[in-house]
This record gives structure tokens, C-alpha cells and sequence, in this order.
């Protein structure tokens, strides 16, 4: 459910040193989506996902999902979470300036409030490669880091730790 309609998330997570590159490359997946083999790459993603539902569910939870997932109903919104992770130059300091982790909240906010990032994606989108995402609810998670590179290989390792153990 998003905002009181059944939905369907397809999302994308981008883990990049620019943060241009972690949002154009975010869209750009997206937009496969939505491009002439569109249908074909979404079946895939629910396929995969329908085969790989959570075990805290209850029996009708699995079979509504199962359904819905394998059957391909057209019947729900698409939203398309984006998660962003990024250098940033200023991280540090906020940490270092920042009193408590509230602190730290509210100056990363700030920064990205006022780092131009709402007025990229909206340029973006009016771009005649992205404007057909418009018509979909998008919801960026932005995650500005001092160093993606080591985030993107400390997450490889939680998610597949006997991989290059």
C-alpha cells in the first residue's frame, strides 16, 4: 500500500561517488521500466520477486502476493523507490560539528536541501529521455557518504559474506 492504493514498488539503488551519476543512473534504470521492453524486464523483476517472499508473512499474505506478482495485475499504482548513496565532501564536518545523532539528521537534511538535488531530478525529468517517468511517483532515499566506494564493498559483504571471505 502507498498512500491508501495498492502498489507496486520497483525500485533501484545506486552506490557512486557522483551524485549526479548515482541519480542519472538510478533513472536510467527506471526508465528500462517503462522503454518497448519494459513489460518484459518487469515480468522478470516478479517473477524473481514472487520467488523470494519473506517468511514473515502469513499464508494469505504469500498467496495474495504470489498472485498478484505471477499473474502480472495491472490493477495496482507502480512507485519507484530510488536510493542514492554518494560522496560528499561536507560529511565529515557535519559529523564532527553535530552535538548528537539529531544533530547530524537535521544538518545532513539541510545540506541536501540546499545542495540543488531537487532542482537536478526536476531538470531531469523535463529532459525528452525521462519526462514519461513524470506520470509515475518516484521517491528518492539520498544517502551522502565519505566514501561509496567502501560502503558499496561493506554492503557486498553483509549481503554475500562468503563471497571473497
Amino acid at each position: 500500500m502507498h498512500d491508501g492504493e495498492e502498489s507496486l514498488a520497483l525500485g533501484e539503488s545506486k552506490i557512486q561517488k557522483r551524485r549526479s551519476d548515482a541519480l542519472r543512473n538510478s533513472l536510467d534504470s527506471i526508465n528500462r521500466f517503462h522503454d518497448p521492453t519494459g513489460d518484459t524486464k518487469t515480468r522478470h523483476e516478479l517473477t524473481v520477486a514472487a520467488d523470494n517472499l519473506s517468511s514473515n508473512l502469513s499464508e494469505p499474505e504469500l498467496d495474495k502476493l504470489r498472485n498478484l506478482l505471477k499473474e502480472g495485475e495491472k490493477s495496482y499504482k507502480q512507485v519507484h523507490p530510488i536510493f542514492a548513496a554518494y560522496d560528499e565532501s561536507w560529511i565529515l564536518d557535519v559529523q564532527a560539528d553535530a552535538q548528537d545523532e539529531d544533530e547530524i539528521r537535521e544538518l545532513i537534511c539541510e545540506k541536501i536541501d540546499n545542495s540543488g538535488v531537487n532542482e537536478y531530478i526536476f531538470d531531469k525529468l523535463e529532459e525528452d529521455e525521462y519526462k514519461k517517468l513524470k506520470k509515475y511517483e518516484l521517491i528518492f532515499f539520498l544517502l551522502p557518504l565519505e566514501d561509496a566506494d567502501s560502503f558499496r564493498e561493506q554492503l557486498q559483504h553483509e549481503l554475500y559474506p562468503y563471497i571473497n571471505s
